[in-house]
C-alpha cells in the first residue's frame, strides 16, 4: 500500500499509528478484502477557565437581657443594624439566616439581671464582586456584628463554558479525522463513539468550588476538557 503523508507513520500488525499537532490520531482495523483501514480515532484538547464567582461571609450578631423576650427584640434590632448598614454600602448583597440560638446564663458566675438569656444569630452574606470582600467584612463590624467566620468563596455556573470547550474540542476533532481521511483517499463515515473527559485537577477544583473555598485555597483555574471520537470509513 503507497501513501504519500507529510508526517510520520508507524506501521504495526493491523494498525497506523501517527501523531498529528502532538494529539493522537489513530487508523485502525483493515476493511475486510482491502488494504484500507475501517476506522479512525481522533483526540483533541480544549480548555475553559474557572474562578470564584462570589463570596460568603457569615457574620455573628449578639444580644442579651432579662429576659427570653427582651433578648429577642434586642436581637432583632442588632440584626436590623447590620442589614440596613449593608444595604446602605453594599445594595447588592443577599442577606440570609443561617442558625439562631438562645440560650439561659444562669450556670454562670459573671451574670447579671440584664444578661440572664443570651441569644446568637448567624447571618449569610452573599456578594457577586468577590474584590469588595474587605470593604464587606469592615461594614459587617462596623454596624455591630459581634465577629465574621467562615468567608468562603463560591462557584460560578460554569456549564456554558465546559459546554462550549467540548463544542470546540469537538470541532478539531472533525477536522482531525477529515484531514486523515483525505491523506488516505477515504471518506470519512459515521461516529462510532465519542468520550469526554476532563483532568482531575479540575474537577477537583470545581468541587471545592461547589461546597465553598476558603479564602487561602480560593484561585483561578484553567480546566482541560478532552475529546475523543471514532469514525468509521466510507467504503
Amino acid at each position: 500500500m503507497k501513501m504519500h503523508l507529510s508526517f510520520l507513520i508507524f506501521f504495526t500488525a493491523a494498525q497506523i499509528t501517527w501523531s498529528l499537532s502532538f494529539d493522537p490520531v489513530r487508523v485502525f482495523a483493515q476493511m475486510p478484502g482491502t488494504d484500507m483501514p475501517s476506522e479512525i480515532s481522533v483526540t483533541a484538547e480544549e480548555r475553559f477557565f474557572q474562578s470564584p464567582a462570589s463570596v460568603r461571609v457569615v457574620a455573628m450578631v449578639e444580644s442579651s437581657g432579662a429576659s427570653a423576650a427582651q433578648c429577642t427584640e434586642a436581637l432583632e434590632a442588632a440584626a436590623k443594624k447590620v442589614k440596613d448598614g449593608l444595604m446602605q454600602h453594599h445594595p447588592e448583597a443577599q442577606i440570609s439566616v443561617r442558625q439562631q440560638s438562645i440560650t439561659s446564663a444562669s450556670q454562670s458566675a459573671a451574670i447579671t439581671p440584664q444578661t440572664a438569656v443570651k441569644a446568637q444569630r448567624q447571618l449569610g452574606i452573599e456578594i457577586r464582586d468577590i474584590e469588595k470582600t474587605g470593604p464587606l467584612i469592615d461594614q459587617v463590624l462596623r454596624s455591630g456584628a459581634a465577629a465574621v467566620s467562615n468567608v468562603t468563596f463560591l462557584a460560578p455556573d460554569n456549564e456554558s463554558a465546559q459546554l462550549e470547550a467540548v463544542r470546540r474540542a469537538g470541532e478539531k476533532a472533525r477536522k482531525k479525522a477529515e484531514m486523515t481521511a483525505a491523506s488516505l483517499g477515504v471518506k470519512l463515515g459515521k461516529i462510532l463513539s465519542a468520550n469526554v473527559t476532563e483532568e482531575p485537577e479540575g474537577i477537583a477544583f470545581r468541587e471545592g468550588l461547589e461546597r465553598g473555598l476558603d479564602a487561602l485555597r480560593a484561585k483561578d483555574h484553567d480546566s482541560l476538557i478532552v475529546v475523543t471520537v471514532r469514525y468509521a470509513i466510507s467504503q
